[in-house]
């Protein structure tokens, strides 16, 4: 993350380093872009990497999905109306899903540690929180000095608990690749792509494409590094999937007049403004998988 951040600040001054001055001079930035480093990549960064250790990277990016039923619960709250009955099959779906994956369907056993559980479920609510906030920021000073600043910060966090002076790695040309590949390719490339598909395709397209990643990173995770899935396992991810697809594309008809006053709402997490009102789905891991 700080890596990714530095390359990204570094892109922004070549492009507009009067802008990232301003940035930094602006105190209500700097407290928002603090809060956002903590509570959206900080604890996110950590919840993924956790639940990966104590799961795998499949069922860590499906538990991530559960972020999208946390922004419908807020918004609901927040504007104090009932969720609509799309947003309470998705609510269902995504409860079973994670209910499933626990206990393969069976309420007295929990087949996954309860801590991995708990960090991906925390991982869940950071990744709302990363989806929700930003919305102000990005509207006054745009997404790359934001991410970079608050990847700078986020990365800074990690060190008092990484301490990565004190790890003994053996450094050889796996190794060395293996980290360039997280920093450039799985933070770098793929949040700054994600965001350029967002602006070319709109947000809805854009999370659509992005449903592949619970799919890649469970396919990859049984390919690459042997993990099994059962039948539940497999079921729960279709219904987090299904979820993340029925809240993205199916509308109810007066969605587009409700989302044209809550976008009046300053404090309201990010909505999707080219097809009505739905929480935008979590990017691509590219802000998790950050070194």
């Amino acid at each position: 993350m700080l890596s990714s951040g530095l390359m990204l600040l570094t892109l922004m001054c070549v492009r507009d380093r009067k802008k990232l001055l301003e940035m930094v001079r602006d105190r209500s930035t700097v407290g928002g872009l603090l809060l956002y480093s903590v509570l959206g990549l900080f604890i996110g960064q950590v919840g993924y990497a956790m639940c990966i250790e104590y799961t795998d990277a499949g069922t860590a990016t499906v538990l991530q999905s559960f972020g999208t039923v946390v922004l419908i619960a807020y918004t609901c709250i927040r504007q104090r109306k009932a969720p609509r009955k799309v947003e309470t099959v998705a609510t269902v779906m995504a409860l079973t899903a994670v209910f499933l994956i626990a206990t393969q369907g069976n309420p007295a056993v929990l087949v996954v540690p309860a801590a991995g559980l708990a960090w991906g479920l925390l991982n869940g609510f950071s990744s709302a929180f990363f989806a929700g906030y930003p919305r102000k920021l990005l509207a006054r000073w745009g997404s790359l000095p934001v991410m970079g600043l608050a990847m700078l910060a986020g990365g800074i966090y990690t060190f008092p608990f990484a301490q990565p002076w004190n790890v003994s790695v053996h450094w050889d040309a796996l190794s060395i690749g293996a980290l360039l590949s997280i920093i450039v390719l799985g933070t770098f490339v793929s949040f700054t792509l994600f965001l350029q598909g967002v602006k070319d395709l709109g947000g809805v397209k854009a999370s659509l494409l992005g449903i592949v990643e619970p799919v890649s990173a469970t396919f990859f995770s049984w390919a690459l590094m042997g993990s099994r899935f059962t039948l539940m396992d497999l079921l729960g991810f279709a219904l987090m999937i299904g979820m993340v697809v029925l809240v993205t594309v199916v509308r109810p008809k007066d969605a587009v007049s409700e989302s044209c006053d809550e976008l009046e709402e300053p404090d309201e997490p990010v909505l999707d403004q080219d097809q009505g009102c739905a929480p935008i789905p979590v990017p691509p891991n590219g802000h998790r998988e950050a070194a």
